[in-house]
């Protein structure tokens, strides 16, 4: 056979074994149905890996941002309540999510940054306040946004530059609607 017949036949092998790769990978790590059951199973389950007593979720949120879904959501358990979130990503081949993030505690927000398929989006994930904060200024590197925080469980969001770093942001502050700065303690206060 001739180096030419060799390479015309290996191409399509090569493609055909590329694809079937990608199809078992999808299949394997995208296994989270886009279905608010099966999302609410599969982050209790997450969450309560290896331990017991296992923690019962009470989803308060969702968006979905191009290929990522965001839930919020509080947790029940043995050692006391906490609010959460999780971050899905979507199979850009099948509907289905996988888990890329899952966080919880005592905090108030969240303020993550994102990576989707189109750019990188600062959220704010919050619970519900106590009634005196209206907003909260983030700073992020050189940059300040402000997200509007009136309505309990909260998930909004804002695109940022596609430098920025993927992180948790800490650099933040609370305000009431006179534009009266609020300690970190007083937003401790929930409803």
């Amino acid at each position: 056979m001739s180096k030419k017949k060799i390479t015309l036949i290996l191409i399509p092998v090569a493609a055909l074994i590329l694809l079937v790769t990608l199809f078992i990978y999808n299949s394997c790590t995208f296994t989270i149905e886009n279905n608010d059951k099966v999302i609410k199973y599969k982050i209790e389950a997450f969450i309560s890996r290896g331990t017991t007593p296992e923690s019962k979720i009470n989803i308060k949120n969702k968006i979905q941002i191009e290929n990522v879904k965001i839930v919020s959501f509080d947790i029940s358990s043995s050692k006391g309540n906490s609010f959460g979130y999780c971050i899905l990503t979507k199979s850009a081949f099948i509907d289905k999510f996988k888990i890329n993030n899952v966080r919880s505690g005592t905090e108030t927000i969240y303020l993550p940054v994102i990576s989707t398929k189109n750019g990188k989006y600062l959220v704010a994930i919050g619970e519900q306040y106590s009634k005196k904060a209206t907003y909260v200024k983030v700073k992020l590197n050189d940059n300040n946004y402000t997200f509007d925080i009136t309505s309990p469980y909260c998930i909004l969001h804002k695109k940022v530059p596609k430098n920025t770093s993927t992180s948790e942001v800490a650099d933040f502050t609370f305000y009431d609607k006179n534009e009266k700065e609020i300690p970190y303690s007083d937003i401790m206060e929930k409803l």
